[in-house]
């Protein structure tokens, strides 16, 4: 599997999770692969050093505090508008 396959899956895993929590995390480990990189391990290397997308998906859901990820779902997508009505 490519990097960029194996992110874009882990995204797809992580789909209606809240979207800042999903990116901080997928930058968190895009950085560890990188810096495996640069310290010269082969790149398949370093994919497998991050473990599974399965394992990897349930390693971020589990760090989301659920207080976040339920906040995300009950926020309302609508503004609630309010119409006075003349007496």
């Amino acid at each position: 599997m490519e990097i960029n396959d194996f992110f874009d899956e882990l995204r797809k895993n992580l789909k209606g999770l809240p979207e800042n929590e999903v990116e901080e995390r997928l930058a968190f480990y895009k950085e560890i692969y990188f810096d495996e990189l640069e310290d010269g391990i082969p790149e398949e290397t370093a994919l497998k050093n991050l473990g599974s997308v399965k394992k990897l998906t349930e390693q971020i859901i589990t760090d989301i505090p659920l207080s976040k990820i339920l906040k995300e779902k009950i926020r309302p997508k609508n503004k609630l508008r309010i119409c006075i009505l003349p007496k």
